[in-house]
């Protein structure tokens, strides 16, 4: 009688660890995770970005766009991690000091200042004159466009194996 019992309960535990060791490999790499939660953010910076975009063509006070701002500010935060790692060059185009810089591979070309940075001192330094919404609204198209890149990038799934 307990040779039986013995049987069923080997049985059982080999039939519970075929079981387990299909449900590990039914779980996604983790590269696919990370992609996921890439694009997931980058989505929610550029609804957040046409957000600000809209708010700066209704020509809201300006305590309303340094809100809008500062929501972007914090998505790109968590997306900059991920950026930064992937994407080095698009990162300086969204996040560099909002200061001209030259490339190295051609030093005599001068780019102008873009991204958040170049945002905050138009918004913060009392650099704000009517004339900004047209240059705040150059920068954020400036930065959808370089999402949207990052979002479409064709081998950003093969950056993680």
């Amino acid at each position: 009688m307990v040779k039986k019992h013995r049987k069923y309960t080997v049985l059982f535990c080999v039939i519970i660890v075929g079981i387990c060791t299909q449900f590990a490999f039914m779980r996604p790499p983790e590269s696919k995770l990370i992609e996921k939660h890439y694009v997931k953010r980058i989505i929610e910076l550029k609804k957040l970005i046409s957000s600000f975009q809209l708010v700066n063509k209704q020509q809201k006070p300006l305590s309303a766009l340094k809100t809008k701002f500062i929501q972007c500010r914090i998505a790109y935060k968590k997306l900059a991690i991920l950026t930064e790692y992937f994407n080095p060059l698009e990162t300086k185009s969204l996040n560099s000091p909002a200061l001209e810089r030259s490339i190295s591979e051609a030093p005599d070309d001068i780019v102008a200042p873009e991204g958040f940075q170049a945002i905050e001192d138009l918004l913060y330094n009392n650099n704000w004159v009517p004339s900004s919404s047209k240059k705040l609204n150059q920068y954020l198209d400036k930065i959808k466009v370089i999402l949207t890149k990052l979002e479409n990038e064709p081998d950003k799934n093969y950056r993680n194996n």
